[in-house]
């Protein structure tokens, strides 16, 4: 089966729900072209024209919601066509770490271990990366891995098994004052403008592009902290651009009558829309630098010759609850 056939198959797999997490990972590992959530899918006449391996350009946000995706102008405005969106899609364990070990493995919580923050127990020994690696691609993950890295049981400069280029974030994450491993070595970076992690990963995305020979395909994931709500940070230069944003707020917001619902939810008081209005222009505001990487990838394809033989997906790990049914959370607890 050639590509183009390949990735037919494949969209029509994912159009009727039969395809696994799985079986997409390793099918991109083979060569087929895909998108999640939004993303840049190969033309038919890239496809047609090319019989090499795609690139895999893979950008994963935290806490995201997903009404600030229109926020982000140049990624909502689906640069370059060719986009599909996955807009019925759904996580099954909507947690920040086991998120992140089903992308890597493409496995349910039960089957790969980790049910909550802690990575302990993921072995990490066959993912995307390992495959990707096998098939002749060059790895490289930039951001976050997964909570709690590196585990007690771990080196600091711990690489996982399949990354050829790593910068990952030590023991949680931040817009500032936070520890890289860049390849095996402990940077650390402090609270100056040029230490805005958003923008020091997009410095290592753009090192790892230009570091790989053209000849050679590659697996770029990039994790950013944008828009965790830890007392969500814009960079500097984004500081009070969405100030007078306008929101979306569900009928659910705030809701006024509760009796139907469980106990814990009954017993929450009603939320500060006040309060919501800023955490949720923070947290946009925090996405903007995201879509500036993702407009300087982006560049750097063209500026290659790679973007036409590139898959670009884009996703979040979970979304994020702000007051829907007087919930400020992503998980019940």
């Amino acid at each position: 089966m050639n590509n183009d056939e390949r990735f037919d198959e494949l969209a029509r797999a994912l159009a009727t729900t039969r395809v696994s997490r799985r079986q997409m990972l390793k099918a991109l590992a083979g060569g087929a072209g895909l998108t999640l959530a939004g993303g840049l899918s190969l033309s038919s006449r890239s496809r047609a024209q090319t019989a090499t391996k795609p690139n895999i350009v893979f950008v994963l946000t935290d806490d995201q919601l997903i009404y600030h995706l229109k926020h982000m102008p140049y990624l909502s405005s689906k640069p370059h066509g060719n986009w599909m969106e996955f807009a019925n899609a759904f996580e099954n364990t909507p947690l920040c770490c086991p998120t992140r070990a089903t992308i890597l493995t493409g496995q349910y919580s039960h089957h790969h271990g980790i049910k909550g923050q802690s990575s302990i127990k993921f072995k990490g020994t066959s993912t995307i990366a390992t495959w990707l690696k096998s098939a002749g691609y060059r790895t490289g993950l930039i951001g976050k891995y997964l909570n709690g890295y590196p585990t007690p049981t771990q080196p600091a400069n711990y690489i996982p098994p399949g990354w050829d280029y790593w910068v990952a974030n030590q023991n949680g994450v931040g817009y500032y004052n936070y520890k890289l491993t860049e390849n095996g070595k402990t940077v650390s970076y402090g609270s100056a403008p040029e230490d805005y992690e958003t923008d020091v990963l997009h410095r290592k995305a753009m090192n790892f592009l230009d570091t790989t020979p053209t000849s050679t395909p590659f697996f770029l994931y990039l994790s950013t902290h944008a828009a965790h709500d830890s007392g969500n940070i814009p960079a500097p230069r984004h500081k009070g651009a969405y100030k007078t944003l306008p929101l979306f707020y569900g009928p659910n917001f705030n809701e006024s009558d509760v009796s139907d619902k469980p106990a814990w939810v009954r017993a929450l008081p009603l939320v500060s829309k006040s309060s919501m209005d800023t955490n949720q222009r923070l947290a946009a505001e925090t996405l903007l630098a995201v879509d500036e990487s993702i407009k300087g990838i982006m560049d750097k394809l063209i500026k290659r010759g790679q973007l036409d033989n590139t898959v670009f997906i884009f996703m979040t790990d979970n979304g994020f609850s702000f007051g829907a049914h007087r919930w400020v959370q992503k998980m019940c607890v």
